[in-house]
């Protein structure tokens, strides 16, 4: 069987309401048995995964986080910014007009989608060119040409997995670019409306049950009950 890269998203897809399916876990470990290979891609920072998927972590040869602006290897250890570092002056300027919480990583900015008008006269003022991807009941602010697809190729890159098939699961917006560019684009059935309205095949399953029946149909031969 071809080595498939199994390329997933964390919230909503991975992982929702506190916990990781154990039939996902199963999946993937079965998959990796195999020889496939899970690369988490996902749009928090690499120090939060530990405290949510620590199931999956030990399956995965690395993570695109922060929406692909920081690649993890495992081995050998790496840990990459791939873009710039996050703005300290945007940083400030967030704080002062009082938005909050605001989550700050290496690369990205996180701020909740109801300060969406907010943020969005700041990044103005500021004179910067922070994107703002919105992701569900959040808003990321990224430096431009950082997506999901662009760190996916770079991880691939990294790893010498370059030209191998992709099936991508994942369940929001930002999860498009991802998408685009995969052998099997697969949404779990509780994806946002712009994932629905892309057209992309679902699951009958949500979240970490929908991610075990797509890695069991299209990986393990499971037909999904």
């Amino acid at each position: 069987m071809t080595r498939t890269i199994i390329a997933i998203d964390v919230d909503g897809t991975l992982y929702e309401n506190g916990s990781v399916a154990p039939q996902a876990v199963v999946a993937l470990r079965d998959a990796t048995a195999l020889g496939h290979v899970v690369l988490v891609v996902t749009g928090r920072t690499w120090a939060s995964l530990s405290d949510v998927i620590p199931q999956v972590l030990p399956l995965c040869v690395g993570a695109v986080c922060e929406n692909g602006g920081v690649l993890v290897v495992r081995e050998p250890a790496q840990h990459t910014l791939l873009h710039r570092q996050a703005s300290s002056t945007l940083v400030a300027a967030l704080q002062a007009a009082a938005i909050e919480p605001l989550d700050v990583g290496e690369v990205a900015l996180g701020v909740p989608t109801l300060y969406a008008p907010e943020v969005a006269q700041v990044v103005a003022d500021a004179g910067t060119d922070e994107v703002m991807v919105h992701n569900k009941g959040s808003i990321m602010l990224l430096p431009p040409n950082c997506d999901k697809a662009t760190g996916l190729r770079s991880a691939m890159t990294a790893l010498g997995l370059t030209g191998s098939p992709i099936i991508a699961i994942g369940d929001a917006g930002n999860d498009l670019p991802m998408f685009e560019m995969a052998t099997h684009p697969v949404a779990v059935s509780n994806a946002d409306d712009a994932v629905l309205a892309a057209g992309v095949p679902r699951t009958r399953g949500v979240a970490g049950l929908g991610v075990a029946e797509a890695v069991g149909r299209l990986l393990l031969g499971r037909i999904a009950g």
